[in-house]
């Protein structure tokens, strides 16, 4: 074909697009995923699982706005493939795995080494809320040392003045050997690591929406091949490109069009 037929209503479009999609998640385990984590966003919303069909048409539609179209004409473009997508996703489980791992290990040692030496949070300072407690909780990812920072190094502030004299020597020791090490290593990687957990558990209640949307612009790409339809929506982008390294003026000749009148509204 010479030419493209310009599209001016991108709905038929959209929801033909989002029906290949659909279609498609029966043969990719990915999309198949981001698709079911879409719909159980929803029912965790208390909202009907079919209103996601409804995002879908509402995401195409954000798509091919002007601000996010020049991605759908730059069809070269795959910042956002899936690919890349499925390898990012692996990135960011595996920090957030090797921290908690990591703050789970270091609760389990500190209960192991409190039954090794028959002692219980109750024989030091503050008993749950205190830094022992902190460090026995780890493992239900309360990782916040709060205060507990003030212990690190004075080993006489972790056992309180009426702990019986038989169990204070021991837990004396046991502070300074190992506990004292735990609190360091857990505070630090709070302090370093864990802004950015937060970050990449954030992140990763995107990266389903991100993928989807990777993949709804595909399918409106290769409809508007196949179908050698040409969305109004893209035209601003593709005037962009012809021109950015060109002064304005050039623009009807880099087109293919000449004009002999024009008519100028004040």
């Amino acid at each position: 074909s010479t030419g493209y037929p310009v599209e001016l209503s991108s709905r038929n479009i959209i929801l033909e697009a989002i029906q290949r999609l659909i279609d498609r998640a029966a043969d990719d385990i990915e999309l198949f995923k981001w698709i079911l984590d879409g719909i159980g966003d929803k029912i965790a919303e208390g909202k009907a699982w079919r209103g996601f069909e409804k995002e879908l048409f509402d995401l195409g539609n954000e798509l091919i706005k002007e601000q996010l179209s020049a991605l759908l004409v730059d069809s070269e473009q795959d910042t956002f493939s899936k690919d890349k997508i499925v390898e990012f996703r692996k990135e960011l489980k595996s920090r957030v795995k090797s921290f908690k791992t990591r703050m789970s290990a270091i609760s389990s040692s500190t209960s192991e080494v409190l039954e090794k030496y028959g002692l219980c949070v109750d024989n030091f300072a503050r008993k749950t809320t205190g830094p022992v407690g902190f460090l026995q909780n780890l493992k239900n990812e309360s990782y916040d040392p709060k205060k507990k920072t003030a212990y690190i190094d004075d080993p006489e502030k972790w056992v309180t003045k009426t702990c019986p004299a038989d169990i204070k020597p021991i837990a004396l020791q046991l502070v300074n050997d190992r506990l004292n090490d735990y609190l360091k290593e857990a505070t630090n990687l709070f302090d370093n690591e864990y802004p950015l957990v937060q970050l990449s558990e954030q992140l990763l209640k995107q990266l389903s929406r991100l993928g989807l949307m990777s993949s709804l612009t595909h399918e409106i790409i290769q409809l508007s091949k196949e179908k050698e339809l040409f969305l109004i929506s893209f035209t601003n982008p593709i005037i962009a490109k012809l021109i950015q390294n060109n002064p304005a003026p050039f623009i009807y000749e880099r087109t293919g069009r000449y004009f002999k009148h024009y008519m100028i509204d004040e």
